[in-house]
């Protein structure tokens, strides 16, 4: 995605965010920066990780003032 953004000349801010409370802080970071959107790639892993990631992503889409852009990669 980020290669594509750059070829596309997207200005963008990336951060990995690695947090217990995963939704709070994405949503905290789109305030503190300002951000016009938010992006969420949603891998497709085991039952387990894409339980926490959907529980997540859910509550980042309900409770964020910034849109939120969701994505589940495409399996090769």
């Amino acid at each position: 995605v980020e290669k594509k953004l750059d070829a596309a000349g997207i200005p963008y801010v990336s951060k990995l965010i690695r947090h217990q409370a995963l939704s709070e802080s994405v949503i905290s970071h789109a305030k503190k920066s300002n951000a016009d959107l938010i992006f969420i790639m949603a891998d497709q892993g085991n039952a387990f990780s894409e339980m926490i990631v959907r529980s997540s992503s859910q509550n980042i889409i309900n409770e964020s003032h910034v849109p939120v852009l969701s994505m589940i990669p495409k399996q090769k």
